[in-house]
């Protein structure tokens, strides 16, 4: 909001128009069916195969993530181990806040994993947190700008992630030489 306002603006009215935001997001959820990217269950579905695991870090709060999933119809809780959502305990991305939650929840070191995000808040958070970073095209970003803040690779989509997923879990070993 501040960027967008201004700082005395967003001291003023940013907590309202956040809640408005919220309000009207979770209303359009309800009336809407959102799509998720092509593969994203295929992908998760693989990993869990796998034995991979998994955790989910985003800045929405539980309730943005459930009205999403619920128009969504996607099943996150089955796919993955952990979720981390935003809230006021954890600074939203590109603060490496929430993916240090995930990486505590799956007690693993930092180097040894590898997030997939497609945004370049993403990316930051991740060099932030000293996490390999994977990005996506499908969220609409600039294939510049994902590079620009430490992307490894770039998949058009988590589809195309999963057909070159032996080589995109060999990142973690690859960022720590």
């Amino acid at each position: 909001m501040p960027s967008i306002l201004g700082e005395d603006s967003d001291e003023q009215d940013g907590e309202a128009l956040r809640n408005a935001h919220g309000r009207h997001f979770v209303t359009m959820a309800k009336d809407s069916i959102f799509r998720i990217f092509p593969g994203t269950e295929d992908l998760l579905s693989e990993l869990r195969r796998g034995s991979v695991a998994t955790a989910v870090a985003t800045s929405s709060t539980k309730a943005h993530l459930n009205a999403t999933l619920a128009s969504s119809g996607l099943d996150l809780d089955r796919l993955v181990d952990h979720i981390v959502t935003g809230g006021p305990s954890l600074d939203s991305k590109p603060s490496p806040d929430l993916i240090q939650a995930a990486l505590e929840k799956l007690a693993i070191d930092p180097q040894r994993t590898i997030m997939i995000g497609d945004t370049p808040h993403d990316g930051e958070a991740c060099a932030r947190a000293g996490v390999p970073f994977v990005g996506l095209l499908c969220g609409g970003q600039p294939p510049d700008d994902l590079s620009r803040v430490g992307a490894l690779a770039l998949y058009a989509d988590p589809a195309d992630l999963l057909g070159h997923l032996p080589e995109a879990l060999r990142f973690p070993s690859r960022f720590s030489e």
